[in-house]
């Protein structure tokens, strides 16, 4: 009990660190996709959220486990979009713009980084502890395997 306690402890804090944030905006997924609402965007070591503002209710929720890809997009209707593919979305890729060519690029950059980093850090997760359980960080959250 005392580890899973730690662990749990150990991955809150991660979801709360923030890598980058600020004021993106998000493209809707229906019709020709030409809606786009400012959104309060967080990245953190383990995800990113989508707020409607700040100190608003978490709108969407996307874990850097399941992104496939952070790439600048075509700018046919919107300057500076990018775009973060995932393995569990079904309406497409998230679709984002920022204000600046600098911004579009700062927020694919620091994405980019934490997946890798998030990626790496799940590949090396492994800490067998005392009483012969190893402990996985995986998609499926914390598992508990015998030695």
């Amino acid at each position: 009990r005392g580890n899973d306690a730690t662990i749990a402890a150990f991955h809150h804090r991660r979801s709360q660190a923030t890598i980058k944030a600020g004021y993106l905006h998000k493209n809707r997924a229906f019709g020709l996709g030409l809606q786009w609402h400012q959104r309060w965007i967080v990245l953190t070591p383990a995800e990113l959220f989508c707020y409607q503002d700040i100190g608003r209710v978490k709108y969407t929720r996307i874990s850097l486990q399941d992104i496939t890809a952070v790439q600048q997009a075509s700018e046919n209707f919107k300057k500076y979009v990018f775009e973060i593919h995932t393995n569990t979305s079904k309406v497409g890729p998230y679709r984002f713009s920022a204000d600046t060519k600098a911004d579009q690029d700062d927020w694919i950059n620091k994405i980019s980084g934490a997946v890798k980093a998030e990626s790496e850090r799940v590949a090396t997760n492994r800490e067998t502890f005392n009483d012969g359980i190893e402990c996985i960080q995986s998609e499926m959250g914390i598992e508990l395997l015998p030695v």
